[in-house]
């Protein structure tokens, strides 16, 4: 019995980190709207950069356009990895969506180094039998 509460105290560790690193995710693909904001003035010509290091070379437009192309992927990326955290955050708090829980953790270590951390930590918390039985009882 008091392993069961041990673990389920652990879970709710393990959700509050989820929110915590579901935030921080938010917030840092949001951060990465500045690049696509200058790749897209320097696509329509507005960003005039020669008075900041002096006269430069054209930048191709091929270059401008995977700038944006990648920076968008990687913004929507990050803001649905964080929102599945949240997810699996509000599911290890009522103990429900063990295999959501457990990919979503999966997914997690590719965010070096808190995600792998955290994704690691919570991978080997719900192999545990005594877990996976609070799991199957809520």
């Amino acid at each position: 019995m008091r392993k069961i509460n041990r673990d389920a105290r652990n879970l709710d560790l393990l959700a509050i980190f989820h929110f915590i690193l579901a935030g921080l995710n938010l917030l840092l693909a949001t951060l990465l709207i500045v690049p696509i904001i200058i790749a897209a003035a320097i696509l329509q010509g507005r960003l005039d950069l020669e008075w900041f290091c002096g006269p430069l070379p054209p930048i191709p437009e091929l270059v401008g356009w995977l700038v944006l192309v990648i920076f968008s992927l990687l913004v929507v990326l990050g803001w649905v990895l964080g929102i599945l955290m949240i997810f699996c955050g509000l599911y290890l708090q009522k103990r429900s969506h063990y295999n959501f829980c457990f990919v979503v953790s999966a997914l997690e270590c590719l965010l070096v180094p808190y995600g792998t951390i955290l994704g690691a930590v919570t991978i080997i918390f719900l192999l545990k039998n005594s877990v996976k039985e609070i799991f199957d009882a809520g």
